[in-house]
């Protein structure tokens, strides 16, 4: 994941790794003054999501990569 803020900085949250089975997940990600979310401003969230099929026996089957992006404005009152 990598978030860009007003500045137009990236700041790169680093990697989640995931390993199961088939079947659907929700996840929840929370930024906040940690990650670099600090002024206000519009921000852009990137998030690289990478999957590979693996057979049993651990051979790679299908490798699929797709980066979604998520533009968000922060404004105080």
């Amino acid at each position: 994941m990598k978030l860009t803020n007003p500045s137009n900085q990236t700041i790169d949250l680093g990697q989640t790794n995931i390993s199961g089975g088939i079947g659907g997940r929700t996840h929840t990600i929370y930024l906040s003054v940690d990650q670099g979310v600090r002024v206000n401003g519009n921000y852009r969230l990137d998030v690289t999501f990478t999957a590979n099929v693996v057979l049993l026996g651990g051979v790679v089957e299908a490798q699929f990569l797709k980066t979604l992006q998520s533009n968000f404005v922060i404004s105080g009152q």
